[in-house]
């Protein structure tokens, strides 16, 4: 299901904001969330750069995504095969959710915090629900990934207006103060 307008131009606004941030926004998002609940620090055994990458990049894709109505159902259900086979369960998600939304706050200051909650809360709920289907329809034989041969290995994309897949920066914002939950 598309976006509305107005909805699509705030978080298109934000992941271009964040695009200089691509490293420093996942680990201080990671750092909230891990401290919120330690038990998930646990899951993350692989390299924490490429996870932080593969955050931005997913949620990039997946709005890009949605703006245009394609279907983004089988690779959200890939992703939550593999979150399912790690051991993510349904319940961590709200806590995933706010740790998020408040990340997202800090690195943009700039930005009124209802704004930025009223349009992350329903994207958020959107790439979720697509997580945890996936979670849902997992089976222990289950392969994590179906190779597409059309594919490349790095996470899907999926076109921005102009025809290309990235955006210009509105420049650094300022740096993140440090967390105090």
């Amino acid at each position: 299901m598309p976006m509305e307008d107005i909805e699509y131009e705030l978080i298109q606004h934000c992941m271009e904001d964040l695009s200089l941030s691509r490293l420093e926004f996942p680990r201080r998002f990671y750092e909230r969330l891990f401290r919120r609940a330690p038990e998930i620090e646990k899951l993350f055994t692989k390299d924490r750069t490429r996870q932080s990458l593969m955050l931005y990049a997913v949620m990039a894709m997946v709005v890009r995504c949605m703006r245009s109505g394609k279907d983004v159902s089988g690779e959200l259900g890939q992703f939550g095969r593999r979150h399912a086979r790690v051991g993510v369960r349904e319940e961590m998600f709200p806590i995933f959710g706010q740790a998020f939304i408040d990340t997202m706050v800090e690195f943009l200051p700039h930005r009124h915090a209802e704004v930025l909650e009223r349009a992350w809360t329903p994207t958020f709920a959107r790439i979720s629900t697509g997580v945890i289907a996936g979670m849902r329809n997992t089976t222990p034989d289950a392969p994590l990934f179906r190779p597409d041969p059309k594919r490349r290995s790095n996470p899907p994309t999926c076109p921005n207006r102009a025809g290309n897949h990235g955006g210009k920066s509105r420049g650094p914002s300022k740096a993140p103060a440090p967390i105090e939950d």
